[in-house]
């Protein structure tokens, strides 16, 4: 199956192409629809919506509920004008004078009414609200006036394709058919039952049929016909308005398409034939959209009705359903390009897209294979939409709900324009409410139809017809060239210009009028660009430069017109106009040429500017060379210059006179193919014999000769590497190959001509001037000229034999210049840097294994020595870098022709501890490394990997490998002596056993410490707390990491080794340890780390004893009973806490006092919460001296500030310190407050009174101290005394509910499986015989007399027994007796079958006393409770009256008032 195919090539893409977010390339599995199961439009009546009706009166209800409050929403846009900067006037509107004018007058004079409707075609109808129509013309000519039979407003109008038939609904339900001469040709009065308006009425591409729908949110199609001259129509109902209602319909029609195309592509045959075909298509089988509130729907009206797709709705009720169809061409994977259908539909703030593939050539009937409708995608905006339509293939209009208009592009999604119409647009909410018939229609549309403008607006061929009150307004997409013409009518050239460049560029959307040809199409464009730009210099110059004012403003004019031509320039590729027409034209003005020089640099830097004309290029020279600040630019942009186009005699000249070195030397290269002389005059202007008449470290130089030293370092590189200078590279080989050896050969030859003449002219000792060049750049920075060496040599033209050999020469000639033939003297390098930077350089060359350098052993001893020199304090991290290197790479030359202790040693001394780390990995010293980790100060991250390093180590020994720890060595170890691994691995542990080890691994990381020494390691514990015995604090450290780590591994099965060796004895040594270093602390830990371990307490008492723990010694005197002690040690803390502050008052500051009363407080809580936990165990007699004594301890100091007279008399002398004491007063106040509440429920209340009024500290004088306690124990006794009463009717009440709920589930009727007795087999109703019978839930009966048990069902008792499997047990429900508290539960549990609870009367009388004592009930209310909790089998009496059985039984439940909860029984409910 294919699409059908056409040549497209020269259609015009701005009226069809679609953007190809719209292709959807059909899979196998989308294609492969069963044809058994096509949806019939009944069936989908009948499914139910995802918003049925209740729910949509529900949502109408709430959105009706917050209509009034409900802000207007704002539209988040951007601004109207910015976007009109940045797009320019996309959508024009243009008022259509002569219709508005002409409607204004027939509504003023006519009394036409007001315009309700409207329909555009070849001719603009317009239909009022007093039943007239208005016909215009495409030249706004009236050009006919009917009136319609009655008096009804016009709610829909259609104008067939050809334009000759007029389709008239109104309010009133009635159609009427008129040609355009103005004749009625039919009236249809029954097409639907009247009443009901008309809201949709639409022609199809078939002029016989169209298709219209209601207020009662039906559908309908009309078939028009005409027999023996006598016109009809046949009414067929599409859909029903009672499963809900349809607010809009749209066909697809594509003739007035097909005959726009075909008028655009010409008479080409095999287009216009497919084309044809597609026209059939559609015609044959007239698809047709429908939108409900809930769903949209797609059917095909020909040659039976057939639902083709659906999609739901969810958007609010408060919006209608807007569809629309477009035609738009697509590009398929095959290159082919081919017409759809697009169907897009709104609501809300969202628009949907459906693409409609058909397929031609499928002959079946089946409809769902020949069209596939596809969900291509959705867009969300930020404002409500009223309306909207397809402006062309990319661009939508839509309408928000605050009549403004948007344009938007399609694809980027991106807002184009924003319009306020100001058009006073026709709603048509009458028709939706159908007001004329008396509005009966449902409140969804006519809530709905406040928003409606279905006939308000209307799209003919991408023009926006847009209805209002008293107007007829029309938007349309501008012309490209338009939109740039009006910022040129406003003398806006700058985004004129900035405009016509985007469009240029392809970024501007909605373009029309442009061919499709992207060259054509840029070529046109440009045209208007140069015309544009032309006009752009020319204002600039005459009429937009400043007249009067400073010259800063005309500077600041020309460069932003100049940067402006530039670019414009360069971006529409013209830069022939830039250098020739407008240059010509900026030439005029100095001031402009000058700006406009400087406007290149930028571009010219950034090489957009590619072919500068040669006479441009010496005046933009000329004028950089006459502005001195500009000279700096100059220089980079000779680099930039086209060689061919500058004249080389007058550059060159110029660079040498304002010394642009880099341009010089860059012209030589290029333009001449020549390196060495422009190194050699630069090196003439560095004066080059100073650098060989003096041999000293460093030789003062001037900047300017800084830089020239630099700049030919850098030159030197750039040659050596076959590179181009200062950047890029030389494309010719055998050039790069020349550059690279000529260069070498000048560097090392032992002779320069230049040198020559110059020493002829200033005789030097032969001596000094072997190897010049090299000599003076040692001597005027060797650091980075052997960097420079360095860097070449790792090009990989040093890589090959001819490039090593050169190396070796190289290094020759530097040792041979800078070691004097190894006359050196090796007590210090400070005072010969060049030997201490050639040893560096030597060893990274050395350690490179590719270079295979070779030095005697002298020099490589003397090399090794500086490396590791103590004394050299500069470069540290560098030299130590360069040993490392070196060990690593040729560990075997260098450890045998090295003494490796003295290395080892040498390292030690620099504090070298990688280095030392290699050397001892290759001894086998594997112990001796762990300093080397953790002296290595400087790095804590390299410190915390010696946990790793002893893992590996320990793997290595134990599985008897001699490989390197970090790396396969293959050194010799001929010279050393490897020993065995069980000596190697005690050793270790030796080491690892220090008491200093341990503690700097523990002062990384302490967790991994111990979980390495004792679980990794396997170290005996005991071994190693003995070894750090002596030292506390380490011991310390370890024993709290290890508490740690047992808390961590003692669920695991695995650690049960482990914690075998875990004993009481290192918990009592680290209660010890914490009572020296974290006193404070050893509660908590007691409360959390040591609760779990068993430990003596006696011991742990003695040691809190001797380090004077107080607060630990209270707690575990408390843990081991002894109440009494403890309390006494916190009332002693107290009472020297509290002495403290009554002897301090006076001295100590705020802060000092805060505090103390803080820890007062702190104790006081504690030592409460000791007596409460601890009262329920102590006698009465014990119980209240303890509280009292707490009491009495708390309230003496609040006499004591009144009884000292030296207190008194300082009273009256300073206001601070009564205020302090008044404070402190109340604070004790407080305290006793406290113990007072804390006290209630432990001490009798009567106690507590008397002991408070009777003790003599508290009698008849001092009652007033007291008397806010006694306040507050009323107060509180009065409170608890309400909430016992308030909880005791609130139970009595839920106990009552939930006992009626049970009594009402357990009467339920349940009947007898069998009139006979289970068990005797008898008749339950024996005659002459009245006898009990027990029927069970489960169904089964017997006579009471034969039950051994009356509780259980014995069958289904003696089944549950005999099955054993666990699908019975699972399924088993066990009976628990119920207590008085199961009535007070949420959830009541249903007796399950075969169970019974008949009562017996022992179980009555231990369940009566057991419930009355919680809940005090009634003896006639515990009767009726113990019936109904027993009742999962009735017992009934059966009696014979006039041959009629009676069953039945009668109880009571009666309402006790209150249950009388007691105050105990009341906190144990709670």
């Amino acid at each position: 199956m294919e699409n059908i195919s056409l040549n497209l090539d020269d259609l015009d893409d701005d009226l069809l192409e679609a953007e190809n977010d719209f292709e959807i390339i059909l899979s196998g599995q989308q294609l492969q629809i069963p044809e058994d199961q096509e949806p019939t439009l009944e069936s989908i009546l009948n499914e139910d919506d995802d918003l049925d009706n209740d729910e949509i009166l529900k949502s109408l209800t709430q959105s009706l509920t917050i209509l009034e409050n409900e802000p207007k929403s704002r539209s988040t846009s951007f601004n109207s004008q910015y976007l009109i900067e940045k797009n320019g006037i996309v959508c024009k509107q243009t008022f259509l004078k002569q219709i508005s004018t002409q409607l204004k007058t027939a509504i003023d004079r006519s009394d036409a009414g007001l315009p309700t409707a409207l329909d555009v075609s070849s001719l603009i109808a317009i239909g009022t609200s007093r039943g007239l129509v208005l016909l215009f013309d495409s030249n706004q000519i009236l050009k006919l006036y009917i009136t319609t039979e009655s008096n009804d407003a016009i709610s829909a109008l259609s104008l067939n394709n050809t334009s000759d038939r007029l389709l008239v609904g109104n309010s009133s339900g009635l159609i009427l058919m008129y040609d355009t001469n103005g004749k009625l040709l039919r009236k249809i009065s029954d097409a639907h039952p009247l009443g009901n308006a008309i809201l949709n009425l639409k022609f199809t591409d078939d002029p016989k049929v169209a298709v219209f729908s209601d207020s009662g949110g039906s559908v309908f199609m009309l078939d028009f016909k005409r027999v023996m001259g006598v016109r009809s129509a046949d009414t067929t109902c599409l859909f029903s308005g009672s499963r809900g209602e349809v607010c809009h319909i749209e066909p697809l029609k594509f003739d007035k398409f097909s005959q726009n195309l075909i008028e655009k592509l010409g008479a080409k045959t095999t287009v216009k034939k497919n084309i044809e075909n597609l026209n059939q298509l559609f015609s044959k089988y007239s698809i047709l959209a429908m939108a409900s509130f809930t769903k949209i729907f797609i059917v095909s009206l020909k040659p039976k009705l057939t639902v083709l797709y659906t999609f739901p709705l969810n958007n609010s009720l408060k919006y209608l359903p807007i569809l629309n169809w477009q035609f738009v061409i697509l590009q398929s994977d095959e290159s082919k390009r081919f017409i759809t259908p697009i169907l897009t539909c709104a609501r809300e703030s969202t628009i949907h897209y459906f693409q409609l593939d058909y397929f031609l050539e499928q002959t079946d009937e089946n409809l769902s294979k020949k069209f596939k409708f596809l969900y291509s995608k959705k867009s969300d905006y930020n404002f409500k939409i009223l309306n909207f339509t397809w402006l062309n293939a990319k661009t939508l209009a839509i309408l928000d709900h605050l009549e403004k208009l948007h344009i938007f592009d399609i694809k980027s999604n991106e807002e184009l324009q924003c319009i306020n119409i100001n058009v006073k647009l026709v709603y048509n909410s009458s028709f939706f409410k159908s007001l004329a018939t008396g509005g009966y229609v449902s409140k969804a549309l006519a809530y709905a139809g406040e928003n409606s403008c279905y006939q308000s607006i209307r799209n003919y061929l991408g023009q926006l017809f847009m209805l209002g009150t008293e107007s007829v307004s029309l938007f349309s997409l501008q012309n490209w060239s338009s939109r740039i013409d009006d910022f040129l009518t406003e003398n806006n050239l700058d985004q004129a210009i900035d405009l016509a460049v985007s469009m240029y560029r392809g970024q501007t959307k909605a373009l029309i009028g442009l061919p499709s040809d992207l060259t054509l199409r840029k070529e046109k464009i440009c045209e208007k660009i140069i015309d544009i730009l032309h006009l752009y210099v020319n204002r600039s110059i005459k009429q937009d430069s400043p007249k009067s004012g400073s010259v800063d403003l005309l500077e600041k004019h020309y460069f932003k017109t100049s940067q402006k031509l530039v670019s414009v320039c360069i971006q529409i590729e013209r830069q022939d106009i830039l250098f020739n027409n407008l240059y010509d034209l900026i030439s005029c003005d100095a001031i402009f040429q000058g700006y406009f020089f400087e406007s290149l640099e930028d571009p010219l830097l950034s090489n957009k500017l590619n072919d500068i004309p040669p006479g441009l290029i010496k005046k933009f020279i000329k004028y950089y060379k006459t502005n001195p600040e500009l000279l700096g630019n100059l220089e980079k942009c000779l680099l930039h210059f086209n060689i061919s186009n500058i004249d080389f005699h007058d550059v060159i000249h110029t660079c040498k006179k304002y010394s642009l070195i880099d341009a010089y030397i860059n012209l030589f290269n290029k333009a001449l193919g020549d390196y060495i002389t422009p190194f050699e005059d630069v090196l003439k202007l560095m004066k080059p014999l100073r650098f060989l008449k003096s041999e000293s470290n460093k030789i003062e130089v001037s900047n300017q000769v800084a830089v020239y030293g630099n700049k030919l370092l850098v030159y030197l590189h750039c040659c050596l590497c076959g590179q181009g200078y200062p950047y890029g590279h030389i494309d010719d080989l055998e050039l790069c190959d020349n550059v690279r050896r000529t260069t070498f050969d000048y560097l090392t030859s032992s002779s320069n001509k230049m040198i020559d003449e110059l020493l002829k002219e200033e005789p030097m000792d032969l001596e000094l001037i072997n190897y010049p060049i090299m000599r003076i750049f040692l001597n005027f920075d060797i650091m980075d000229f052997l960097n420079v060496i360095s860097m070449s040599f790792n090009e990989p033209s040093f890589e090959a034999v001819v490039g090593l050999d050169k190396k070796q020469h190289l290094i020759d000639i530097l040792i041979e210049i800078c070691l004097k033939k190894n006359q050196i003297d090796t007590s210090s390098y400070l005072n010969n840097r060049k030997a201490a930077h050639l040893f560096t350089f030597l060893a990274r060359q050395i350690a490179n294994i590719n270079n295979n350098i070779q030095i005697n052993n002298a020099i490589f001893t003397q090399m090794v020595e500086y490396l590791c020199n103590r004394e050299e304090t500069t470069r540290v991290e560098e030299r130590e870098q360069t040993l490392l290197s070196l060990l690593n790479s040729l560990s075997i030359q260098i450890l045998e022709r090295f003494d490796l202790d003295r290395l080892l040693n040498l390292c030690k001394k620099a504090k070298f501890y990688r280095a030392c780390e290699i050397l001892y990995e290759f001894k086998s010293e594997y112990h001796e490394i762990i300093d080397c980790y953790l002296n290595d100060e400087n790095s804590l991250e390299r410190q915390c990997q010696i946990f790793n390093f002893i893992r590996n180590v320990q793997n290595i020994l134990y599985e008897q490998q001699t490989e390197s720890i970090r790396r396969k060595s293959t050194i010799n170890r001929k010279n050393t002596i490897i020993e065995p691994r069980d000596v190697q691995l005690k050793k270790l542990y030796e080491k690892l056993y220090q008491p200093e080890i341990i503690n700097r691994m523990l002062n990384l990381n302490p967790n991994e410490t111990v979980h390495l020494l004792w679980i990794e390691l396997n170290l005996d514990l005991k071994t190693l707390t003995q070894t750090i015995k002596n030292n506390p604090e380490i011991l310390f450290k370890f024993l709290k990491s290890l508490l740690e780590l047992v808390d961590l591994i003692k669920t695991d099965r695995k650690y049960i080794n482990y914690l075998s060796q875990f004993g009481g004895e290192y918990c009592e040594l680290y209660v010890d340890l914490i009572c020296q270093f974290e006193p404070d602390n050893l509660v908590n830990i007691l409360k959390t780390s040591l609760s779990e371990y068993s430990f003596r307490i006696d011991e742990c008492i003695r040691i809190c004893r001797e380090r004077q723990n107080i607060d630990g010694l209270a707690y575990l005197l408390e843990k081991s009973g002894q109440i009494e002690s403890a309390f006494s040690l916190h009332l002693e803390k107290m009472n020297s806490l509290i002495k403290e502050l009554q002897k301090n008052l006076e001295i100590l500051d705020d802060r000092e006092v805060e505090l103390l009363k803080h820890k007062i407080d702190a104790l006081l809580i504690m030592i409460v919460k000791l007596c409460q936990t601890n009262s329920c165990a102590l006698e009465d007699a014990t119980k209240e001296k303890i509280w009292f004594s707490l009491f009495d301890e708390v309230m003496r100091p609040i006499q004591s500030l009144f009884i000292d007279p030296k207190i008194e008399l300082f009273l009256d002398e300073d206001q601070k310190t009564v205020q302090r004491l008044n404070e402190t007063k109340e604070f004790f106040k407080n305290l006793g407050s406290y113990i007072i509440n804390s006290m209630v429920g432990y001490v009798n209340l009567t106690t507590i009174i008397d002991r408070m009024i009777c003790n003599p500290l508290y009698g008849a004088s001092n009652f007033g101290d007291i008397k806010h306690l006694m306040i507050k124990m009323l107060e509180m006794c009065s409170y608890e005394q309400t909430l016992l009463d308030k909880t005791d009717n609130l139970v009595s009440d839920d106990v009552y509910s939930k006992m009626c709920m049970y009594k009402k589930l357990s009467s339920r009727s349940f009947s007898a499986l069998s009139n006979f007795c289970q068990s005797c087999s008898k008749p339950l109703d024996l005659d002459g015989e009245n006898l009990d019978v027990s029927i069970f839930h489960c169904g089964h009966s017997f006579h009471l007399s034969c039950l051994d048990v009356s509780d259980l069902c014995p069958i289904c008792n003696l089944r549950n027994q005999s099955v054993k499997s666990t699908k019975f047990k699972k399924k088993e429900k066990k009976y628990v007796p119920n207590i008085a508290n199961d009535f007070l539960n949420e959830e009541i549990v249903i007796p399950g079958p075969g169970t019974s609870k008949s009562i017996e009367m022992n179980e009555a009388n231990n369940e009566k006393s057991n419930d009355s004592h919680f809940l005090n009930l009634s003896e006639g209310q515990l009767n009726a409770l113990k019936f109904i909790r027993t009742r999962n089998s009735s017992v009934f009496r059966v009696n014979k009256i006039h041959g009629e059985q009676n069953y039945g039984f009668n109880t009571t439940l009666e309402r006790n008032s209150k249950l009388n909860l007691t105050p105990a029984n009341l906190i144990k409910f709670i």
